[in-house]
């Protein structure tokens, strides 16, 4: 039987790895941001005016 500390501590892990996945989703996607306005800027397209 589960006792409410155990299930406390398994829903904050379950919390702490959903946090860690967004974090690396949205590092993941800012990398990709700045890719992309690389790739603008060599095609002498200023990305803040898109």
């Amino acid at each position: 039987m589960w006792l409410p500390e155990e299930a406390a501590q398994q829903q904050a892990q379950a919390a702490q790895q959903q946090a860690e996945a967004a974090q690396q989703q949205a590092e993941s996607e800012r990398q990709r941001a700045e890719r992309l306005a690389a790739r603008l800027r060599e095609l002498e397209v200023d990305p803040d005016s898109v």
